[in-house]
């Protein structure tokens, strides 16, 4: 019993182990086929979809005969990697890593599989998210675990990635995902969604269908729909922040180039957490200064929202960044200059050059007065102090070399007197300040510290070895607060310039492009380059990054306005530098008097120069200057015909009666109408009525052409004077000098004490008169002149409104009769050479004539009145009888016309 109970047992074992094998084998053999069918179709699939498209494909797996059929594909080169390749050694052949692999096919047996597969990749020279990432599972029949492997693909940032399996139903499925959205395109099915974001879409694959291309890969970054970035940010430096809060989109006005970033963001239709945190740069070797970088390389954060040096980013292993569309500048840093003080004022009024010429020159003078002239070198000295403050010399030398010497001398001394003089009242009245750093070679001379950024210092490679230069943060401005004599070499920073009223050079050290930091391999890279380069192409990148400079220029203008000096009235210690220097030279002038009168007492000598040898009378020297001017009536106003006289020149004349003559045998000759006829056609072109028959020969057009011309430009230029003379009153010129005066027909008449003084007078109609007032001639005669004094002719032609020439007939000194032996003569001269020496007497004598010439004019303008008034009845009488002349040539005209047709019967 208990032995058919164990060949019971045994042979059903038997049979379980028979089924288990059967099952084993069935199951192997099922896998076998459907992996050769997923190949086959996806061979397929890449020949109709890809291959002329895509000219590279790689190959990971372990299937020799997949890889086989792969290498078979024409059109298209094959990068084969099996398990058992070591990646490393092809990795370094330059023509193998040049290569941008456009498909990359994976046959793997589960996802762990699937991830070591794609960390060999990685590391390789051909990785790239960009690719189309096609995976096989060997080593299942359904597609449950589709999930998986697409998760994985996620994880290494792979979006073009499509998983390729075969349902229990025979069916051949495609998946792929979207991380962003539960967005696809209707050919895609919506399969399961884990969270808000993450969504997973299949497709049934026939390789007969029309749609089996459409749409397989697609921009999954194409509807963000809010799906949120998170980012680092450098904040502004006057914002608050916290480290531990999280910011958002209504945050960005916190950061610089808040605009731009608006623009991007709104573009992209994303969320943005923002988190801020403190001064965030790399060094010049493209170090990471800060921790917060280092969570932004791990895949912490998506990217940094401040612009970067593109020079420190460009090829990181660690970070990828934007195309760089922004420019920025290496400027100079500095604290404003400070103003001067009035003794720094007096140090720069001169040059050292000038000073030393000066020095040189009061020495020279100095010897030339107490050797040459052997005035002692006592005198001497004052004589030189007399120059220097511009109050003349006390002895003029008689000598004609030191005359000659004492002239560029006397030149010189004015000139520094009158400079001076006018850089005293400037200094004394306007705040005047040091000359700011503008470029290098300002900066080189300065005794400033100088700081530079870490990323800038290449710049400096060649500054002068005896300057230390100090290493500083990427905004070195910061270094300026605490340190007035530093000097700052970095980024270009309105914001630390406004808020700390600093200076920034005119000239720039060096330009560069600026950047934004993002984690490595991140998907939406290429969206948002895209987005920079519409915005850059339409100009709106340019026009926000202008206006951002505009308004921090507004803000440096206005801060200049509130901090430039304002004008108030004087204070006591704003002119006490002045009244310093008053003090000084009222002591000098103090000892110079005293000095001088001790010299008049031990050297009681008045030198004096006798100027005449006149029996009964003696004279001042002569001092004021004066001469014997032209008076006449004022001529009247030009008549209507002496204006129309006076309308062209005797050669256009002669010009016009030429053309008029030559016009009338041309047109005689070749058109055979006869004299009276051309006549008539001569007479309408000098009307600017045109010809009454245009000739047909060419020959007499060819002529007629500057013959027109001639007579439209005679009746343009015959209207525009018309109605300018007979609208303004024109008057005759007036007699200014002798020429004219002898070319006229005047009666002169001139007093017989000035006889001597016109002896070549060409003019003979000349009287003499013993009345010194001939102006009473000129009043009786029209056609007269008088010649006289001008000291007496001013108030005569202001009172009776006559003409005084612009040119004197002669010029001579006038001085003031003294008699013989007057005690107080010479007295009385040292007296006037003084006034004339300190120029009170020129004074006096101008401000006289500027009065008197100020009364003349003033009654010129009197005179002058009826230049410009309404025009009149009476003014208009020349031109109505203008226009009756006119009016009488047009009629004989028409009447010499109609006989003339009338005649010879031409009716038209």
């Amino acid at each position: 019993m208990y032995f058919i109970k164990f060949s019971t047992y045994i042979t059903v074992i038997y049979f379980m182990a028979i089924n288990f094998l059967a099952d084993a084998n069935l199951t192997s053999w099922n896998l076998k086929n459907n992996s050769k069918l997923l190949e086959n179709e996806l061979m397929n699939l890449l020949k109709i979809c890809f291959v002329g498209h895509s000219n590279y494909l790689m190959m990971l797996g372990h299937d020799d005969d997949f890889i086989d059929k792969i290498d078979k594909i024409e059109t298209a080169s094959t990068v084969i990697i099996k398990n058992n390749s070591n990646i490393d050694t092809i990795k370094n052949h330059w023509q193998l890593s040049s290569i941008q692999l456009d498909i990359i096919i994976l046959s793997i047996k589960s996802s762990k599989n699937l991830e070591l597969e794609l960390s060999k990749l990685k590391s390789s020279p051909w990785w790239s998210i960009d690719s189309h990432y096609f995976i096989i599972n060997t080593s299942n029949t359904s597609c449950d675990n589709a999930i998986d492997y697409l998760n994985t693909t996620w994880h290494m940032n792979l979006l073009s990635s499509i998983f390729m399996c075969q349902e229990e139903n025979q069916q051949i499925n495609l998946y792929t995902y979207n991380p962003y959205t539960n967005w696809a395109p209707s050919s895609w099915h919506h399969q399961l969604q884990i969270n808000k974001t993450w969504t997973l879409y299949n497709r049934p694959f026939n390789i007969n269908s029309n749609n089996t291309c459409s749409n397989l890969i697609f921009d999954k970054t194409r509807y963000l729909n809010g799906y949120p970035i998170k980012a680092l940010a450098n904040p502004k430096k006057k914002e608050k922040y916290k480290t531990d809060v999280n910011y958002n989109y209504t945050s960005l006005s916190k950061i610089s180039s808040s605009d731009l970033l608006r623009c991007l963001f709104s573009a992209l239709n994303s969320s943005l957490i923002i988190h801020l945190n403190g001064p965030m740069y790399l060094d010049n070797n493209g170090k990471p200064t800060s921790q917060v970088f280092y969570q932004l390389s791990d895949g912490i954060y998506d990217m940094s929202l401040n612009f970067r040096y593109l020079r420190n980013v460009k090829n990181h292993r660690f970070f990828d960044y934007t195309y760089s569309y922004t420019k920025s500048s290496v400027v100079i840093i500095t604290h404003k200059s400070k103003q001067m003080t009035p003794e720094e004022k007096f140090k720069r009024y001169y040059s050292r050059n000038v000073v030393m010429l000066t020095i040189i020159s009061c020495l020279l003078t100095l010897f030339a007065f107490g050797i040459y002239e052997k005035q002692g070198f006592g005198i001497a000295f004052f004589e030189v102090l007399r120059l220097i403050f511009n109050t003349g010399l006390l002895y003029m030398p008689t000598s004609t070399t030191m005359r000659i010497y004492l002239y560029p001398i006397m030149i010189l001394f004015l000139i520094l007197s009158s400079t001076f003089n006018s850089k005293l009242a400037s200094y004394l009245t306007h705040k005047h300040y040091h000359s700011n750093i503008d470029n290098i070679d300002d900066l080189k001379s300065s005794n400033h510290q100088v700081f530079v950024a870490n990323e800038f210092e290449h710049y400096l490679k060649n500054f002068p070895r005896k300057y230390h230069i100090y290493l500083a943060s990427d905004f070195c401005s910061s270094v300026l607060l605490n340190n007035s004599n530093a000097a700052c070499v970095g980024r270009r920073d309105y914001e630390a310039a406004t808020r700390f009223y600093l200076h920034m050079s005119k000239e720039t050290v060096a330009d560069f492009y600026e950047t934004q930091l993002m984690r490595k391999n991140w998907p939406l890279k290429k969206k948002i380059n895209f987005i920079y380069s519409i915005l850059m192409e339409c100009g709106l990148l340019p026009r926000l990054r202008y206006q951002q400079l505009v308004t921090w220029q507004k803000v440096l203008a206005q801060n200049e306005e509130r901090n430039s000096p304002k004008y108030r009235p004087v204070r006591k210690k704003n002119i006490l530098f002045a009244l310093k220097l008053f003090t000084v030279g009222i002591i000098l002038s103090i000892i110079s008097f005293i000095v001088e009168i001790f010299y008049y007492k031990k050297n009681n000598k008045i030198k004096t120069l006798k100027l005449n040898n006149n029996k009964y009378f003696d004279f001042t020297y002569p001092l004021t200057k004066s001469g014997l001017v032209l008076t006449t009536q004022r001529k009247g106003y030009l008549t209507p015909w002496q204006k129309i006289c006076q309308f062209y020149s005797q050669g256009v004349i002669i010009l016009t009666l030429i053309v008029c003559l030559t016009s009338v045998v041309f047109i005689s000759i070749y058109k055979n109408q006869g004299l009276s006829s051309a006549c008539l056609e001569v007479f309408r072109l000098c009307v600017g009525t045109g010809l009454l028959h245009m000739p047909n020969n060419t020959i007499i057009r060819i002529y007629l052409f500057p013959v027109l011309l001639l007579f439209l430009l005679l009746g343009l230029s015959f209207n525009s004077k018309l109605s300018s003379f007979l609208t303004n009153s024109n008057p005759l010129e007036n007699i200014d000098n002798i020429e004219e005066l002898e070319n006229s027909n005047y009666t002169i008449y001139v007093y017989e004490g000035i006889k001597t003084f016109i002896l070549n007078f060409k003019n003979k109609n000349i009287i003499y008169t013993s009345n010194i007032d001939c102006y009473k001639f000129v009043l009786n005669d029209s056609s007269s002149a008088c010649i006289t004094y001008e000291s007496r002719s001013y108030d005569r032609a202001m009172k009776y409104k006559l003409y005084i020439g612009k040119i004197r007939v002669l010029e001579f000194y006038e001085v003031f009769l003294m008699r013989k032996n007057l005690p107080v003569g010479k007295k009385i001269k040292d007296i006037m050479s003084r006034l004339m020496e300190s120029g009170l007497l020129s004074r006096w004598r101008y401000k006289l004539k500027f009065f008197w010439n100020e009364l003349v004019e003033q009654s010129n303008k009197e005179i002058a009145v009826d230049y410009y008034r309404p025009v009149t009845i009476e003014d208009l009488y020349f031109s109505f009888k203008f226009l009756a002349v006119g009016l009488s040539m047009s009629f004989i005209l028409f009447l010499l016309e109609f006989f003339h047709y009338k005649k010879f019967n031409l009716y038209r």
